[in-house]
């Protein structure tokens, strides 16, 4: 007895290469999407810079430039408690509590006594409703 197959026009020798394929083209696409993702490492300078210009702003009350300065940074800086609060505190007064609930979250995560990324991550959580 022989079976006919019905040829569908995609190989099915190896499956798992049409899946490899597809994870390749989608982490292309977030390497675009995300350039942070395919940016060279800052050294610890270059932080300690990025850290103190992102505190002047958000002191200043610039929330909005403070966000543009620190947010494409998040990849290689989440999880450092100083950037990670001055990036949640500029991210909740620019309009973006989801993203500022994730960094006080991160905060609360290493240091669960800071009082201020309690109050924080409090008030981002109110403005989402």
């Amino acid at each position: 007895m022989t079976t006919s197959r019905q040829c569908t026009g995609t190989s099915t020798k190896n499956p798992g290469h049409h899946r490899l394929w597809a994870v390749l083209v989608l982490m292309g696409l977030l390497a675009v999407q995300f350039p942070a993702w395919s940016q060279t490492k800052l050294s610890t300078a270059e932080i300690q810079t990025l850290l103190a210009q992102g505190k002047q702003l958000v002191v200043a009350n610039q929330m909005v430039q403070a966000y543009d300065l620190l947010a494409p940074h998040e990849f290689q800086l989440a999880g450092n408690v100083d950037y990670d609060y001055l990036y949640g505190t500029a991210a909740l007064d620019s309009g973006r509590a989801d993203l500022a609930i994730f960094a006080f979250e991160r905060v609360l995560e290493e240091r669960p006594s800071y009082a201020g990324a309690r109050l924080e991550l409090a008030r981002a959580y109110y403005d989402i409703g």
